[in-house]
């Protein structure tokens, strides 16, 4: 981590590049102590004071994740105080860190390994029992459950409702490939005819 004076003038350059575009530009700075686990509150908030006066819109300061941290954050600045609602073992909800005086919350990766998560479970269960249920927690499953499958076909017809309002459109329908495990994937036809390339 850079030392206070460096860091201080990389946050005053960001804030002036940013001042200087033709369009409005948040320009949050942050204090990585924690992240790097130097659990050193002062000198984390002693940072963040100086990024506020450096012209910082925003303040961060990830991984700080006690209740005493964020609110001795929070109340050590006047700039809006960003909390990373990431993966930690506390589970604090919008009004929660709204009292404790948070403006802005971001979740990191948190989506990404949750997407992962998924991933990982769907893999699980096709190795270990040889099912696909898992395809039940996708989104499209309610829609997909309701295909209607073209006799001795490889093509299903989705409904689609368009923007202007189903039947409007003569696109209404769209082709999806269903997948016959029992023939060579080089002999699926998918759509007009096309073929589609073994893998």
């Amino acid at each position: 981590m850079y030392e206070l004076a460096k860091a201080v003038d990389r946050v005053r350059a960001a804030v002036e590049a940013a001042r200087s575009l033709k369009f409005p530009f948040t320009l949050t700075a942050r204090c990585e102590n924690f992240l790097l686990g130097i659990e050193d509150l002062k000198d984390t908030i002693k940072r963040l004071q100086a990024y506020q006066e450096a012209g910082a819109d925003v303040l961060y300061a990830p991984c700080i994740t006690s209740r005493e941290h964020i609110k001795a954050v929070v109340g050590a600045v006047d700039q809006p105080v960003n909390f990373l609602m990431g993966t930690q073992p506390e589970r604090y909800s919008l009004a929660e860190l709204s009292e404790m005086g948070v403006r802005r919350v971001s979740v990191g990766s948190a989506l990404s390994t949750v997407a992962l998560g998924a991933i990982l479970r769907g893999a699980r269960e096709m190795k270990d029992q040889g099912t696909f249920n898992y395809t039940k927690e996708s989104p499209g499953s309610a829609r997909s459950a309701s295909c209607s499958r073209r006799a001795g076909g490889h093509q299903v017809k989705l409904p689609l409702r368009t923007a202007g309002g189903a039947g409007d459109n003569t696109n209404d329908t769209f082709s999806c490939l269903a997948a016959n495990v029992s023939q060579p994937a080089g002999n699926l036809r998918a759509g007009g005819g096309g073929r589609v390339p073994t893998l």
